[in-house]
């Protein structure tokens, strides 16, 4: 007899869509993840689906697909402000800058900002450094 566990699929394969992307298989990563949402619904592991999102973003970021990025980066974070979950907001918020490129909207460089502050907040420093830098600051953890 054969268990089928659908929700820890989705997990697997979002575990191996995020080392398929620190490999640089950015296509690979974007096949893994596009599968992971594929079998999630509205309410299923919101956080995974958050994450995927974001996973997403950075590998269309990779291959220097922008709006694709932006799309993914634009779904993070609205999952991450249902779920609440601040260190997938700030990343959505520094590929949703990076998406846009180097001469953003004003609003992005508030948005830049605010991914800065609250991955510092939450302790994520080294995340909160690279944002920093990218915003032609530096950060200073506390």
């Amino acid at each position: 007899m054969k268990i089928q566990d659908r929700l820890g699929e989705a997990l697997g394969r979002y575990r191996h869509g995020q080392v398929l992307l620190r490999q640089g298989r950015g296509r690979e990563a974007i096949a893994a993840h596009e599968r992971t949402l594929a079998m999630l619904q509205k309410g299923e592991q919101d956080y995974v689906r958050c994450g995927a999102h974001v996973r997403l973003a950075q590998a269309h970021l990779h291959l220097g697909q922008a709006d694709a990025a932006l799309h993914h980066a634009e779904e993070a974070w609205s999952v991450s402000q249902e779920v609440r979950h601040e260190q997938l907001a700030g990343l959505s918020h520094s590929c949703r800058r990076r998406a846009v490129g180097t001469e953003p909207p004003a609003g992005f460089r508030t948005t830049w900002r605010q991914a800065v502050s609250q991955l510092a907040r939450i302790g994520f420093d080294v995340e909160a450094e690279r944002v920093a830098q990218r915003l032609g600051g530096t950060y200073e953890p506390k």
